[in-house]
């Protein structure tokens, strides 16, 4: 005891060495895991950082799909690269709900999204199909898979209703939008008949002023049960044939004049919209080059190898048709020579 009082100084100065000696083994063989230990920025996307934290949940939710549903395995690289151009669209996308939108997405938006994902499940059996399909909690799910798909959704029906945007991205093709009263095609040829009937009697009691909505919400066999027969809107190719031609056909709010068969189904239909589509790809990829991205610590920055391949393919773009334009001068003063030549011959 009176050695340590006598030389406490010194028994203070080597505990402290030894305790810096340890806390730099544990920093050595820690090292790899230091990231993900703290909330470390590798992206900073419009002002946004993404950690390190953030990279490593979506890029096993990635590695757990693409093993699991596409049965396929990347390399690191090429998973890196994916990663973070989905968290970077994913950032682009909120950014321009939020442009509409400034509060954004509310709870009960994303809580009723994931619940119609359920289609039928319990939360148990879904729950476990998305341990399965993607190594995610619910709430992960939610996060990663719920919010980016009602903020696409959002996003691009804003797009399409900016009276603005549309003047700029219009195209001259069609989309529509539709409702329908559906009923499936049965297991053989009795129920069809069956099916066709019951349509039938509900087309002459719609023609004579029932509620086609109301109809849809009580038999429809599908999930527009849910949304009085709603569709959504599509373009003419993404449905079945037989319901596309119909559908181009009709007037707005105009309702099929009999029963429809298509390789789904059998459908009454209603037009409820029709607009020319407007070039959502160019808009995206415009916000994506102006988007400005970080990313640190040697990851992939896949929107600036993006906008350096665009830089590339204009400079040799237009350096093509500065090489065509010399051509031309060249041809058109061997033009004008050969033309003098001759005058003087003459």
């Amino acid at each position: 005891m009176n050695y340590l009082k006598k030389h406490k100084k010194q028994v203070l100065l080597v505990a402290g060495f030894i305790a810096v000696l340890l806390i730099g083994l544990v920093g050595v063989f820690a090292f790899t895991d230091f990231k993900q230990s703290l909330p470390i920025p590798i992206a900073k996307i419009n002002g946004d950082y993404i950690t390190y934290d953030d990279y490593i949940v979506e890029k096993t939710g990635y590695e757990y799909f693409l093993k699991n549903s596409q049965n396929q395995e990347l390399d690191e690289e090429t998973v890196e690269k994916d990663v973070i151009s989905r968290l970077t669209f994913n950032k682009i996308m909120e950014d321009i709900l939020l442009e509409y939108e400034p509060e954004g997405l509310t709870q009960s938006e994303i809580d009723e999204t994931y619940a119609g994902a359920l289609q039928g499940r319990t939360e148990k059996e879904f729950e476990d199909l998305i341990m399965t399909s993607y190594g995610w909690s619910v709430d992960q799910f939610k996060e990663r898979v719920v919010v980016p798909t009602l903020t696409q959704q959002k996003m691009v029906e804003h797009f399409k209703t900016d009276p603005k945007l549309i003047e700029q991205y219009s195209t001259d093709a069609l989309e529509f939008n539709a409702s329908h009263i559906f009923l499936n095609l049965g297991k053989d040829d009795a129920e069809k008949k069956e099916s066709k009937k019951v349509l039938n009697e509900i087309l002459v009691k719609i023609k004579a002023g029932e509620s086609f909505e109301d109809f849809a919400s009580s038999i429809n066999q599908d999930l527009t049960v849910n949304t009085q027969g709603d569709i959504g809107w599509f373009a003419q190719a993404a449905v079945a044939k037989e319901f596309g031609d119909v559908v181009a056909a009709l007037a707005v709010d105009e309702i099929s004049s009999e029963v429809v068969e298509s390789a789904l189904g059998l459908h009454i239909i209603k037009k409820t919209g029709e607009r020319n589509v407007v070039d959502i790809d160019t808009y995206m990829n415009k916000r994506i080059e102006e988007a400005d991205v970080d990313t640190f610590w040697g990851y992939i920055n896949p929107i600036k190898a993006v906008k350096e391949e665009k830089a590339a393919m204009d400079a040799a773009a237009a350096e093509l048709e500065s090489a065509n334009e010399a051509v031309s001068e060249e041809g058109e003063e061997e033009e004008i020579e050969v033309e003098e030549t001759t005058e003087a011959k003459e």
